[in-house]
């Protein structure tokens, strides 16, 4: 079975490879019971904001909730996100085309409440950042950290890379024991 942490991906995946069995990561934490997220909620109350491609996924939607309220995160739902999911301005890479309707989209989606809010897309966590509103990822959650959530400055889009390098790099070696070999475009030949 295959977990998969992106919204976007499961959604793809599900519609696109239906023969592929999935489930997602958030619900598989959910069920296991095994997992203890180690961030604690505080005095805040808090709204989760379900991203688009989380429509229609109950399932999913419920195990965010459980995570967060496992953790002690007081929770109000968003009052069109009771039922609904909606667009943070990400899709389609409106900021591209049209930035000023990207900014207004952005906009109605963090006024939507005075509460920060937890996310499960790391693109509605980071439009959201980037506008000032306070936001983590239900990862964060989990395992504690901050990040971008704490109010630190968000990636670059090289940092976002080197991440992924270095993620990388890190399984290889502590999960399956392997190391990686650089290309030759790769080496520094100062």
């Amino acid at each position: 079975k295959l977990s998969i942490a992106c919204p976007s991906c499961m959604k793809n995946i599900s519609e696109f490879l239906p023969d592929v069995e999935s489930i997602s990561l958030y619900e598989f934490m959910d069920k296991s019971g095994g997992i203890t997220p180690t961030m604690e909620g505080d005095y805040e109350t808090w709204s989760i904001f379900d991203p688009c491609a989380s429509a229609g996924n109950d399932d999913l939607r419920k195990s965010i909730r459980n995570l967060a309220e496992g953790a002690n995160f007081r929770l109000e739902p968003l009052p069109v996100q009771k039922t609904h999911s909606a667009c943070c301005s990400y899709g389609g890479h409106v900021s591209i085309a049209n930035p000023e309707y990207a900014d207004f989209v952005i906009d109605r989606r963090i006024t939507e409440s005075d509460n920060p809010y937890i996310t499960y897309c790391i693109n509605c966590r980071d439009a959201f950042l980037d506008a000032g509103k306070k936001t983590i990822h239900i990862l964060d959650v989990i395992f504690g950290d901050k990040g971008a959530g704490g109010h630190a400055s968000l990636p670059t889009v090289t940092e976002r890379r080197e991440n992924r390098i270095a993620l990388k790099k890190q399984l290889l070696k502590n999960i399956w024991g392997e190391g990686t070999m650089k290309r030759e475009s790769q080496i520094n030949i100062d």
